[in-house]
């Protein structure tokens, strides 16, 4: 394994080289192999490889998924936003590169509801990434990638009971009748941001806030930063 990461955790590249792969390929065809675990936003990532068959045809796979790595107390609430490139590089000189681009809130855990794991399982099909003259597995070795941009975000929430005047204009709390509170969600370099997002052909793109209970609800604010038009929606 090799690994080269830029210092800065909210955004960067991670590079996994996989000698001897040969000695995977009925591995990965039952189970899972996992890269070493790299830091993004607050959340602990790694690659995962393995191979998946799809109307008949054999796919390698490859997700993000998230790892915790501290069982500390608080690790259920980390969740980060995430833009990410996954790659299989070419190791042959003139030759492309393949990737694929998506996004989307990783989490330590499933609790909160985020994803712990977003990829493909058809990701490219093995014919291809095996082939002797395609480049991909070179002198049994694969190469691995993903490159990364996290926003950087500041969550806030409070909440009240519903509150009324009595009859000598004493403040009392009325029950089940309603619910009060404030969410504030502050993104961080957002014109940055949206700029980097232009430049990715994701439709349907958007930035998911964290989880916030409005009564028995789960919720979250949705923004569509790309296009002419800004929208918001809970």
């Amino acid at each position: 394994f090799w690994i080269d990461l830029m210092r800065k955790v909210n955004y960067g590249k991670f590079t996994w080289k996989v000698h001897n792969f040969s000695l995977f390929k009925e591995m990965i065809k039952t189970q899972k192999i996992m890269s070493p675990v790299f830091p993004a936003g607050e959340c602990n990532l790694r690659i995962s490889v393995y191979q998946s068959s799809v109307n008949g045809v054999d796919y390698l796979s490859m997700c993000l998924e998230s790892k915790d790595t501290e069982k500390s107390l608080g690790v259920s609430d980390r969740s980060c936003w995430c833009l990410f490139r996954m790659s299989v590089l070419n190791q042959k000189p003139g030759f492309n590169h393949m990737h694929r681009d998506s996004y989307g809130r990783f989490a330590a855990d499933n609790k909160s509801g985020d994803n712990t794991s977003l990829g493909w399982n058809d990701y490219m099909k093995m014919s291809d990434f095996i082939g002797t003259e395609s480049g991909y597995l070179v002198d049994d070795m694969a190469v691995f990638s993903t490159s990364f941009h996290v926003i950087k975000e500041q969550n806030n929430f409070s909440k009240n009971p519903g509150k009324d005047a009595g009859k000598n204009g004493n403040i009392v709390s009325k029950k089940n009748d309603g619910h009060y509170g404030k969410f504030s969600w502050k993104i961080e370099n957002f014109t940055r941001l949206k700029d980097l997002l232009k430049k990715r052909k994701i439709t349907g793109l958007c930035i998911k806030s964290r989880r916030f209970q409005i009564g028995n609800r789960d919720c979250r604010l949705i923004v569509y930063p790309r296009g002419k038009h800004f929208a918001i929606f809970l």
